[in-house]
């Protein structure tokens, strides 16, 4: 059997800390090796370099968010489809606004903009070239 594990932290009210630790004592023996390789990593200096660079190239874009939803009936009536299309035609993986909502879904489209500006900038040529 592979490696599963999961490693994370929950943030609880003060009075639920104890109750969770016992539930988890009783569900969780310890993370698998690869789980935790990775939170060792993940606390390297070298790592750490590269999230704060990250947080200082996203402190520069709009606040409060770091993706689009944007309305994409331009483009036909089903987001699903158009974002399978831009990934074949252009390599520019979108989200189909179905993931995020059942009823008006079809009509949007979520571009996530967590890359470098240099990355966007080219998805852009992309999606424009493809549209």
């Amino acid at each position: 059997m592979g490696e599963h594990g999961r490693l994370g932290w929950m943030v609880v009210p003060e009075t639920w800390v104890d109750p969770v630790r016992r539930l988890a004592q009783n569900l969780f023996v310890a993370p698998g090796t690869v789980a935790q390789a990775a939170a060792l990593a993940a606390f390297a200096p070298e790592t750490e370099a590269l999230l704060q660079s990250l947080v200082q190239e996203l402190k520069a874009r709009p606040e409060g968010a770091f993706y689009i939803y944007a309305d994409c009936t331009a483009h036909g009536p089903d987001s699903e489809a158009l974002c399978a299309r831009i990934l074949d035609e252009a390599g520019v993986a979108l989200t189909p606004g179905t993931d995020f909502s059942p009823t008006r879904g079809r009509d949007y489209l979520r571009i996530a903009y967590t890359q470098s500006e240099t990355r966007l900038r080219e998805a852009v040529e992309r999606l424009r070239a493809a549209l």
